[in-house]
């Protein structure tokens, strides 16, 4: 078993998901709960300019969020938008 990682969601995305109809929140939710097993789902894109920072399309919405390996294993969910 891989090991897990510490996710760390930004408050800003918890109030924009908590403001979503139900059938797009949780496929949002249930994206995010996945990082603590693989913070690399393959639909990822990395964010120009960055080396860390990623968007991955779910339920018409981009979730952007950060992947640290180092010293310790975190993936910061930073924000949640309607895809445009």
């Amino acid at each position: 078993m891989a090991d897990s990682w510490e996710v760390q969601i930004h408050r800003s995305v918890t109030q924009v998901v908590y403001l979503l109809p139900k059938d797009i929140a949780q496929p949002i939710r249930n994206m995010i709960v996945s990082f603590v097993q693989n913070p690399y789902p393959e639909s990822r894109r990395l964010i120009g300019g960055f080396e860390d920072v990623f968007q991955v399309l779910v339920a018409n919405h981009d979730i952007l969020f950060q992947v640290v390996e180092e010293p310790q294993k975190i993936v910061r969910v930073l924000k949640v938008q309607l895809h445009q």
